[in-house]
Parts: structure tokens; C-alpha cells; sequence
């Protein structure tokens, strides 16, 4: 893996490449993309729980956890295959405290059994007027 200096739209960037795929090793991203995984019937507590830190909006997906028996056996508490996938942009300095508002009212020792995790967003379109602004005006 090699490092090098690329340019992506106005900004510098740092990219690292491995066999000609590249990938973006920049560290300033100004939005996160949490994803929170919950039991059926406990989207609605943790779109609460989001809302309360900070977070505007988002959107949810009805699915299917695939865990093996194996994780029931050893773990010791049956898992409802049966989810939620709730996703919310929020500012990077935002993300700690929406995360911690939602695994405390729904994370995996509760009721609810969930999980949340972050990704950076780099790029985004088709936002609404007020996410978009905000964007802008970083």
C-alpha cells in the first residue's frame, strides 16, 4: 500500500492505493452516518432517543438478522430475528452524544437488544434545504 497526495473537488486529499483501487485516508469528514439495529417493536424508542440528542430526522428499514444458533448457545439470551435498521446523519461533533442516548435506551442489554455503529459520510446529494445549508456552511 502506497500513500499519495490526490485532489478531490477543492479540498487535498491523501489516498491510499493497494493493486489501483484508492481509497480516501482523510480524516475531515464533517458528518457521520449512525447506524442503530434494534429488535422489532424498539424503532420508535430509539428514533426518541436520537431525537433527544440532537438528531434531525432519518430513515428506518424493516429487517432480518442472520445469527446462527451458535450465538444463542453461547451469548445465553434469544435474539428476535426480526429488526430495525435506523439510519441518522448527524454532525461528526454530534455523533457521541446521539450514540449514547440511543444505546442507553436501546442498546443490547436492554429490552430492545441494540447495536450502533458510525461510518463518515464524505459526499452527499439530495439532502434537504436545512441539511444542505448547514453542509454549505462548514
Amino acid at each position: 500500500m502506497t500513500l499519495k497526495s490526490g485532489k478531490s473537488g477543492e479540498g487535498k486529499i491523501k489516498l491510499a492505493t493497494q493493486g489501483g483501487d484508492e481509497y480516501n485516508m482523510s480524516n475531515e469528514y464533517p458528518y457521520e452516518l449512525i447506524f442503530t439495529i434494534v429488535s422489532r417493536d424498539y424503532l420508535d424508542a430509539a428514533k426518541e432517543a436520537a431525537k433527544r440528542a440532537g438528531a434531525r430526522g432519518g430513515t428506518s428499514i424493516h429487517a432480518l438478522g442472520l445469527g446462527s444458533a451458535d450465538a444463542f448457545k453461547f451469548l445465553g439470551i434469544t435474539i428476535n430475528p426480526e429488526k430495525e435498521i435506523m439510519l441518522n446523519v448527524v454532525k461528526k461533533e454530534e455523533k457521541t452524544k446521539v450514540m449514547s442516548e440511543i444505546v442507553e435506551e436501546v442498546g443490547i442489554s436492554t429490552a430492545g437488544q441494540g447495536i450502533c455503529f458510525a461510518l463518515p459520510v464524505d459526499y452527499a446529494l439530495g439532502l434537504t434545504t436545512s441539511v444542505a445549508e448547514n453542509i454549505d456552511n462548514k
